[in-house]
């Protein structure tokens, strides 16, 4: 009985110790939190599922500082995307496109609600994106 209280003494001072360390799980929450300080206005920005994003995350998809490419995965949803455009206006001037590349049952896929919430939770969403 000790040990097993010793124990959870540990793990409950661990877990506080790591309590303000942001979650970045994948690519999507450094976006989430990127787009908001890149210096660059882009011509162009990409919105698109993972199938997108393992096609052109190696590969330039234009000049430097044309295409911003916010390619994410399908249960980030059409809600992140929205998210991770809205940031990137709210920080920039408008891009002369936008572009949506989603796989063709990806446009008529509504994501669940609470997979939407758990990947955008770590994103920091703050008071006026919380709509």
């Amino acid at each position: 009985m000790i040990q097993s209280s010793w124990q959870a003494f540990c793990l409950r001072a661990f877990s506080w110790a790591l309590s303000d360390v942001p979650m970045r799980r994948d690519r999507t929450d450094e976006l989430a939190l990127a787009v908001l300080s890149d210096p660059t206005n882009y011509q162009i920005v990409l919105l698109a599922d993972s199938i997108t994003r393992n096609a052109t995350a190696r590969f330039s998809l234009g000049e430097p500082g044309e295409v911003a490419n916010l390619a994410t995965h399908a249960n980030f949803g059409m809600a992140g995307e929205l998210l991770l455009l809205q940031r990137y206006l709210s920080a920039h001037p408008a891009p002369k496109y936008v572009v949506v590349a989603l796989a063709p049952a990806m446009y008529g896929w509504v994501s669940d609600i609470r997979l939407v919430r758990y990947n955008l939770w770590p994103s920091n969403i703050r008071a006026n994106e919380a709509s």
